[in-house]
This record gives C-alpha cells, sequence and structure tokens, in this order.
C-alpha cells in the first residue's frame, strides 16, 4: 500500500490553507448527493459529468476498450469515474485509482479489474504488477486535485504523473486555471493562472489539445460574431446559462474558468478518431435500452484483481 496522509488532516474542514503550510485539502465531492441537495444542475457539477464522459469517449477513441489500462489519480472516495465507464461503453482493461484518503470496500461489479491504493500523491507513485508483468498506464487521469494543494506540492504531483508516464500514455488533467484573485472557492489552496500552468506542463509534456469545461460568457463574449451570440441567448431560454457555460467552455480554453489538458511525452505518437466513434455512438440505441445501463445490473459482490502495488522491502 502507499503511504497515506497525515491522520491529523481532516476531510472536508472548510479551512482555507496558506502555501507556506505542507498539508493538502482533502475535500470529496458527490456528485449524486450535491443533486439530491441543490436540486439543479449547475456548471461545476456539469463539469464534473461531462469530464467523465470524455474520459469514456478518449477510450474509443484511441480504440482501448477492454485493451487500455487507466490510473485514476485522485479518485475521490465515490470513484466516480470508475463507475462512469461501467455502462460498457468504453471499459478499461485494468482501472487502479490513487486517493490521499481510505476506502470503503466496493460492493459493486463494473464489468472489468479494479484496484484501490490509498497514497499520498505528493510521493512518487507505487509500481503495479498484473499476470503480464509490470503494468503500463495508456491513459491517466487527474481530475480536480491540483487547485486542493499548495504550489510546491502541486509540482511534486505533476512530477509524480510524468515519471508513470510512457510514449503511449494520454494524460487527462483539468483544474481551475482563471483567475484566483477574483474569486476562489474555501476548500482550494492555489489556483493556477491559464499561462502560469501551460507553462509548468509544457516542462513535462507535449500539450495535444486543451478545452475549457465552463466559461463565463462575459469572458468570450467579445470574440462572438452578432449572431452567434443570438444564437446563445436562445439556447439559453431552454437550457439556462449554467449549461450554456458548459458547452462555450471547449470552444473558448484560454477564456474559460476551468480547462481539461490532453497531454503525451515528448517522444509520444497517439492518434484520436473521434468522429467515428461519435458516428458509432450515435448509430447505438440508447443507454436505457441496454440491461448493462440498469442500476441493478452491478448489484452483487465487487470484483477482485489480480493486481497489487508492489510492497517496499
Amino acid at each position: 500500500m502507499g503511504k497515506s496522509i497525515l491522520p491529523s488532516i481532516k476531510n472536508s474542514d472548510g479551512k482555507r490553507y496558506t502555501a507556506a503550510q505542507p498539508v493538502y485539502n482533502l475535500t470529496s465531492l458527490s456528485q449524486l448527493s450535491s443533486f439530491a441537495r441543490y436540486k439543479f444542475t449547475h456548471r461545476d457539477f456539469n463539469a464534473h459529468m461531462f469530464r467523465w464522459a470524455h474520459t469514456a469517449l478518449v477510450i474509443n477513441a484511441l480504440r482501448l476498450a477492454k485493451k487500455g489500462n487507466l490510473l485514476d489519480v485522485g479518485c475521490g472516495v465515490n470513484k466516480d469515474q470508475m463507475l462512469a465507464l461501467s455502462s460498457n461503453w468504453a471499459p478499461p482493461r485494468l482501472y487502479v485509482g490513487l486517493d490521499a484518503r481510505a476506502q470503503a470496500p466496493s460492493t459493486r461489479t463494473v464489468g472489468f479489474p479494479t484496484d484501490f491504493v490509498q497514497h499520498d500523491l505528493t510521493e512518487p507513485f507505487p509500481a503495479f504488477e498484473d499476470d503480464e508483468g509490470e503494468v503500463k498506464w495508456d491513459i491517466i487521469v487527474c481530475y480536480e486535485v491540483l487547485e486542493h494543494m499548495p504550489k510546491a506540492m502541486g509540482i511534486k504531483l505533476l512530477d509524480n504523473i510524468r515519471a508513470v508516464c510512457g510514449p503511449k500514455t494520454l494524460v487527462l488533467f483539468s483544474t481551475p486555471c482563471f483567475d484566483a484573485d477574483a474569486w476562489m472557492a474555501e476548500n482550494h489552496i492555489y489556483e493556477w493562472g491559464h499561462e502560469e500552468l501551460k507553462e509548468e506542463l509544457l516542462k513535462r509534456w507535449n500539450i495535444k489539445d486543451h478545452f475549457g469545461t465552463f466559461a463565463s460568457q462575459k469572458d468570450y463574449q467579445h470574440m462572438l460574431h452578432p449572431e452567434v451570440i443570438k444564437a446563445f441567448d436562445r439556447l439559453k431560454k431552454f437550457y439556462g446559462s449554467n449549461i450554456i457555460s458548459n458547452l462555450a467552455g471547449p470552444l473558448f480554453p484560454c477564456q474559460s474558468r476551468n480547462t481539461l489538458w490532453h497531454l503525451t511525452t515528448p517522444d509520444g505518437q497517439l492518434e484520436m478518431d473521434f468522429e467515428s466513434v461519435n458516428a458509432d455512438m450515435e448509430a447505438k440505441p440508447a443507454l436505457t435500452e441496454h440491461p448493462e445501463s440498469r442500476p441493478d445490473a452491478y448489484d452483487g459482490e465487487h470484483k477482485e484483481t489480480e493486481v497489487a502495488a508492489e510492497q517496499p522491502e
């Protein structure tokens, strides 16, 4: 097992830490609980859902369904990304989650091997082995983790992710990166600026692409043609401003409040076929017509795996 975070750190204590303090915030957001509490889907809620769906899209675009190994860095106590892939549209060959918090044993079968390691994300990541030898990661996901730690610790996190990348690894990385001086959530410790983060990422990876996950209209409206503004205003009458914020994000990543980056190593060679995947998805029946998508389809015991972290000697 990996090294756990200090036991004196409590989850969701609401305290704002300074960069000088060697701790990070352990907030865990449950999307279902958030919806049950607030009874509407705000843009941050939507962005989480769209990120998980984007992961599935990428798995298929890389033709890695049932073939690729996925490492979820900062997976959270609910392991939402794992559950989002369990519809069987884009099951990985192997899912492993790393998180600083201890996890309750899962009672759900998701249709692919899974494992979890409690680990301080600012420490070098453990190696994993399966029956084929050392596990090589095809996709590494790190969503909404960086902002919960001081900048110096965030740099360690980036270094640790880079250390387990190979030439065929795609990193999907997201964090707020707009203007923390204007406003920052109480459970965020340090929010990077867009160019500041871009510079740090380029020290380790090539940026293959990047997408905003939500954007405020006032920040990109000056870039729009008047007819596009009319179209957005029309859409807002049905969807509301929160959904429009999510729809506009990918079009304006540099003006977005939160950005998702596609990162590859300098020697990485990856090709993604989004056009064919989206055409295939449009041709498929609705998820509700598939028994695998029903909640009761995953009742039962958690599927065990032989994958395990190497133990220190």
